[in-house]
């Protein structure tokens, strides 16, 4: 499925070109092109709940940004989440990781400098995808990573099994409102409002697979070449930045 649509960049210059692809299984890839050759690629990964288009319409207007420097954004959104089908916001990490290493095998064959960008449970995707394939990556960028601390084998089986027979049913987590996602009160009233996010709380088969590519990710992180860079609001209280403090020191 393509779907061209040209348009000009409402912050900065230039215009641009946005296409989408979809993948075996389902999930649906945004891509912006700009006018001029690109000079470089960035995969985008969004978060739980979210989707890719909120990366151009809010956020700073992050794609037509980099869209202005002559950068191509590819963002793929999860199943469950955005233009792709499924449970809303119900979606196997673990397959989603296999996603993300797809869909950067086809960008690689552009042949430009490729950077990996996600956000949250974007950045666990991201880490998975690094850790199980850092092929043809120039750069890894985390905001506010959901890297929770690897949790025993045994426990992380017992969830799965239960996850495979209530995959929708919320995880024993606090619920996390609207309110936590910034103090921007206009931004907060966007999001409640906002027909393509998924308002609900967690659900058990995300946090279940979440905690099986977080374990793969720090028994891996040892072996990371790959230049990276993590950024975490102190005040943030979506994900938490303690793991992976305490993991560093250990």
């Amino acid at each position: 499925m393509t779907d061209d649509r040209p348009f000009t960049c409402p912050n900065g210059p230039g215009g641009g070109t946005h296409s989408t692809r979809v993948l075996p299984s389902e999930a649906v890839v945004h891509i912006w092109t700009p006018d001029e050759p690109a000079v470089a690629m960035v995969q985008l990964q969004h978060g739980y709940a979210e989707y890719s288009e909120r990366f151009f319409h809010q956020y700073s207007q992050l794609v037509p940004s980099l869209l202005g420097r002559g950068i191509e954004v590819w963002a793929m959104d999860l199943l469950g989440h955005g233009r792709s089908p499924g449970r809303r916001a119900v979606v196997d990490v673990r397959l989603a990781v296999a996603d993300h290493v797809a869909v950067r095998r086809d960008m690689l064959a552009r042949l430009l400098p490729l950077l990996v960008l996600g956000h949250s449970l974007g950045g666990l995707i991201t880490a998975g995808s690094v850790t199980a394939d850092a092929t043809g990556i120039s750069g890894a960028i985390l905001l506010a990573p959901a890297l929770p601390p690897a949790l025993p084998a045994p426990v992380r089986t017992l969830l799965s099994a239960v996850a495979r027979i209530l995959p929708a049913a919320p995880a024993p987590l606090p619920a996390a409102p609207a309110s936590e996602l910034t103090r921007r009160q206009d931004v907060v009233r966007q999001a409640q409002q906002d027909p393509l996010m998924a308002h609900r709380r967690l659900p058990l088969l995300v946090g279940a697979s979440s905690l099986d590519v977080a374990a793969t990710v720090w028994a891996g992180a040892p072996q990371w070449q790959t230049p990276c860079l993590v950024v975490h609001g102190t005040s943030d209280t979506s994900t938490d930045r303690r793991p992976a403090t305490a993991s560093r020191d250990s």
